[in-house]
């Protein structure tokens, strides 16, 4: 299984206890816009090189605790490109496709597709560009390579709650994905937590415990699953994959 994560941590936000879990198998994660700017403390002005090593050392830190191995594809974040900033960068009227990363990231992907792993992509639940970028991506290339489902965006999913999650899917994949399959395995809430915390770039203490609390308020890590996910997600039932350890 490769999940396609827009950035360094999206992965473990959204999946990492399903990956500690076993549950998705073995694991590879394509971390899409790994180039980046962004920390808490220099929001979108930090040194691009520096920022995008750090969190590459991150993100390798929580894979490890997670069980999965991350593969960075360098394309810039939207702070390391022209016309982005905290104001616009959920803008909904901003077309992704038009975007000029668009076409690389298209072509990543359907590299990645090549390759016949079943492959996950963000449902992009809160509007930002890049996760949209990827769910339009995903989407058209639903049908023609094995594209097992659509994950429920962690942090945006938790903030929204629960009824405007559903909504929002059944909006934007109504006829692409047939049901919901939730992650929420004993013991691995402690990994996960273990994995959030490698990111101090990116989140405070406090703000990993109050993320924790509102996303299993709503049911916890989530993914909406394709017809070919269906029949993904039906063998990897059969199979038992060892289960990580909170002190892993």
């Amino acid at each position: 299984m490769i999940i396609c994560s827009p950035h360094c941590d999206d992965a473990a936000l959204s999946l990492g206890m399903a990956t500690a879990s076993g549950a998705l198998g073995r694991v590879k994660t394509a971390v899409f816009f790994s180039r980046s700017r962004f920390t808490r403390r220099e929001p979108g002005t930090g040194d691009e090189n520096k920022v995008t090593a750090l969190r590459a050392a991150e993100e390798r830190r929580a894979a490890a605790v997670c069980g999965y191995k991350p593969s960075f594809l360098n394309l810039p974040e939207p702070f390391a490109r022209p016309g982005y900033s905290l104001k616009n960068l959920r803008d909904m009227k901003t077309d992704p496709c038009g975007d000029p990363v668009f076409a690389a990231a298209l072509a990543a992907a359907l590299n990645l597709a090549l390759t016949g792993e079943p492959l996950l992509f963000p449902a992009a639940a809160g509007g930002h560009i890049d996760h949209r970028i990827l769910a339009i991506i995903g989407k058209g290339l639903c049908g023609r390579a094995p594209v097992a489902g659509f994950y429920e965006d962690i942090p945006y999913t938790a903030l929204w709650g629960r009824k405007k999650t559903d909504a929002f899917i059944e909006a934007e994949y109504g006829g692409i994905v047939t049901r919901r399959v939730s992650f929420h395995p004993d013991g691995c809430r402690a990994i996960k937590r273990n994995a959030l915390r490698c990111y101090s770039s990116q989140f405070s203490p406090s703000e990993i415990t109050d993320l924790l609390k509102k996303s299993e308020a709503c049911g916890g890590e989530a993914v909406w699953l394709t017809e070919a996910g269906e029949r993904i997600f039906s063998g990897l039932a059969s199979k038992k994959m060892p289960r990580r350890k909170a002190g892993a």
